[in-house]
């Protein structure tokens, strides 16, 4: 007896994959584990580092006893234990060094992201297959409940407020649901809506991936709200959105921050409460904004996300980074109640529609379009339709 438990001690020295038999009775070792001193967190590579395991075939079902990894850095990443191919046991840690996965039971594990002082940011069940289900919850950094998305074999159901968590274990799922009292405008434009921090404008309400941050007084921001043009409640969303999502970027590469914003605007929604909201993003650090219409591109819809009676479609505008040098602007198209305004550099013209309008603009892919204060979104929309076929760049400013 205690022969055998010397045995046993001295055997278990040293890490698992050198020890005498480090695999289950049918099962070969493979891979390579890491050597040599763990480097400091590296945020930037994503190729994967090296791991060593226990299979009886190739390929993830063929997993069976312990398996390891580690970052290129050198830090573990992944300790677990297979049967099977099913994780028994296992932890899963950032690049930062949080514990990200855990099994509950035998193939079942709970996900959790976390900003980067290690609070928790998402966390839910994920099925064998990365299938979410049960409730997800969403934290912002002060630890107060911000969302929370029911799932039932991966689909999703009872919503309240939500945004990163329903990006990462919905990230394939590329539709926009516009809320129930929104009417979008009709635009030919046909890109897809991109996987983006979500700001829908209602005739009552903003609210920002689902949950309501900002009543509405006759389709206007209360002057309370804004200091000039900053919607100072919109801006502190929008800043907390995307250190999240840089946050997550760590952890999920494809949901790191790209200045990204998608914006479901009711169509009677007035130039004067967009324009605050787009300058708000902007100060906010998001600069490719997104405008997601129903699109008449094809009628009646046949693939693609389908919303209601029409595809969802998103008309890109991407804000310019000028240097300090760079003082050439494009021309301007300038909206009015009784015409259309075109300057190019010091001259101003006035004409009596978008077609006179776009005759007289020289070539070159950029315009600047700035609405009248009597416009509503879906003339915006409709504008920028029409110049887009001939000046691709729209970018929409405000007003002399």
């Amino acid at each position: 007896m205690w022969l055998t438990l010397i045995l046993s001690s001295c055997a278990s020295d040293g890490p698992w994959w050198e020890q005498r038999k480090p695999c289950p009775k049918g099962a070969t070792l493979t891979g390579e584990a890491h050597s040599g001193e763990v480097g400091p967190i590296d945020l930037e590579t994503l190729r994967p580092g090296k791991a060593i395991w226990c299979e009886v075939e190739p390929g993830f079902e063929g997993r069976h006893g312990p398996y390891t990894a580690w970052y290129p850095n050198g830090q573990m990443s992944d300790d677990a234990v297979y049967e099977d191919g099913v994780a028994v046991s296992l932890t899963a840690w950032s690049r930062l060094g949080h514990v990200e996965l855990v099994v509950v039971e035998p193939g079942v594990f709970r996900r959790t992201l976390t900003y980067a002082d290690g609070t928790r940011a998402v966390e839910g069940v994920l099925l064998r297959g990365g299938v979410p289900d049960g409730t997800w919850t969403e934290w912002d950094r002060s630890g107060a409940v911000i969302g929370q998305t029911t799932y039932v074999d991966g689909v999703a159901g009872e919503l309240t407020g939500s945004s990163s968590l329903v990006m990462y274990v919905t990230r394939l799922d590329r539709g926009v649901s516009p809320q129930a009292d929104l009417v979008l405008p009709v635009s030919t434009t046909a890109a897809e809506p991109p996987l983006a921090v979500t700001i829908h404008v209602t005739p009552s309400q903003i609210l920002v991936d689902g949950a309501p941050l900002t009543r509405l007084d006759d389709r206007r921001i209360p002057p309370d709200e804004l200091r000039g043009f900053l919607a100072t409640n919109l801006y502190d969303r929008l800043i907390e959105k995307a250190d999240q999502q840089r946050t997550i970027g760590v952890q999920v590469p494809e949901l790191d921050f790209k200045g990204d914003l998608s914006l479901l605007i009711d169509q009677d929604t007035p130039w004067p409460t967009i324009l605050p909201i787009l300058y708000t993003a902007g100060q906010a650090q998001f600069r490719r904004f997104h405008f997601v219409v129903h699109t008449s591109a094809q009628w009646p819809p046949t693939t693609g996300p389908v919303q209601g009676e029409r595809l969802m479609a998103a008309a890109l505008m991407e804000l310019p980074e000028l240097g300090p040098d760079e003082m050439t602007w494009p021309p301007v198209v300038l909206l009015e109640a009784d015409g259309v305004r075109v300057r190019l550099g010091q001259e101003e013209t006035v004409v009596a529609d978008m077609d006179a309008a776009i005759a007289m603009l020289p070539e070159g892919p950029g315009v600047v379009l700035t609405p009248a204060a009597e416009s509503t979104y879906v003339e915006v929309i409709a504008a920028m339709d029409s110049l887009r076929p001939t000046h691709p760049e729209v970018v929409l400013a405000a007003g002399p």
